[in-house]
């Protein structure tokens, strides 16, 4: 009787390192998840800089597109100029300022046929959610009250989901789908 009474206190022994061990192991899954969300998002605006141009010239019918700004480029005199006298004049906020220079990526192209700037704000995510869709909208706001021209707000990922896909379409902000193909 002894030697059963020892065998189950050993294995509660056990049963509690073992539930240790899971709960350091979900604690880890969480980071690495993390993680691996930081690494895809690295990897989405990577791809982007790389592609972004021709995706929406095509898309938005653009030509002589540049990118003004994104995570992979220091932005253009043009762009930081502009905002360097918008906020000391007062026309935008510190935090505007910041929510443009936070933004993902900023281009500016040309419509054929018309010499009138448009400028897009795009912010990237893996999975867009109103957050995302807020922060485009936000940053093509400012920028039309830094400069002229059209300004168009676009979120950029793998996927959206049907609710936020609504928000973006109630706040005029155009979602982009990017795929492997891109």
């Amino acid at each position: 009787m002894v030697e059963v009474k020892s065998d189950v206190t050993g294995l509660k022994a056990d049963m509690v390192e073992v539930k240790s061990d899971v709960t350091g192991l979900k604690a880890d899954m969480v980071e690495v998840k993390s993680g691996l969300g930081t690494l895809k998002g690295f990897a989405l605006e990577s791809l982007l800089h790389r592609r972004v141009r021709p995706l929406i010239s095509q898309v938005l019918g653009l030509r002589a597109t540049r990118i003004i700004q994104s995570g992979t480029q220091e932005p253009l005199p043009e762009l930081t100029n502009a905002v360097d006298v918008g906020a000391g004049n007062g026309l935008i906020s510190p935090q505007q300022e910041n929510r443009v220079s936070d933004t993902d990526i900023i281009l500016r192209g040309l419509r054929r046929g018309d010499p009138t700037p448009v400028w897009v704000a795009i912010e990237a995510s893996n999975k867009v959610d109103s957050e995302d869709i807020r922060r485009a909208r936000e940053t093509a706001d400012i920028l039309g009250s830094l400069f002229e021209g059209e300004f168009l707000a676009v979120v950029a990922g793998h996927s959206i989901d049907q609710s936020d896909r609504q928000r973006a379409d109630a706040t005029g902000v155009m979602y982009l789908e990017v795929t492997e193909r891109y």
